[in-house]
């Protein structure tokens, strides 16, 4: 569920067609769960274990954290414009849902920059 708002957080602000990761700890067992995608698991009760466990979670930040922040960077303007006009394509919060179930009117978000 975490991974399904993520891909509509940023499919509000415009960023499509990137990989959304969540994590997942039950037990001795650490997992990376890839957004439709097969999830890879490491047995984090061992010394060796938590240590791939933690390199594959800086890889992931390290090939991944830069290329976000540039899209968030080139798409930040729209979605600025867009959240002050009350554009449906960001209106996903529960509170917004709420609103538009009981026909309520959106009222202007004061946003900080």
């Amino acid at each position: 569920m975490d991974s399904t708002a993520a891909v509509k957080f940023l499919g509000s602000i415009g960023i499509y067609d990137f990989p959304i990761f969540s994590l997942l700890i039950e037990g001795s067992v650490g997992v990376v769960c890839i957004f439709e995608r097969a999830g890879r698991s490491f047995d984090i009760s061992t010394a060796t274990g938590m240590f791939r466990y933690a390199s594959f979670l800086c890889m992931l930040a390290h090939e991944h954290a830069h290329t976000l922040l540039q899209a968030l960077e080139k798409h930040s303007d729209s979605f600025l414009d867009r959240f002050e006009k009350q554009d449906p394509s960001v209106r996903w919060s529960m509170s917004h849902q709420k609103m538009d179930f009981e026909g309520q009117q959106p009222q202007p978000e004061a946003h900080h920059v």
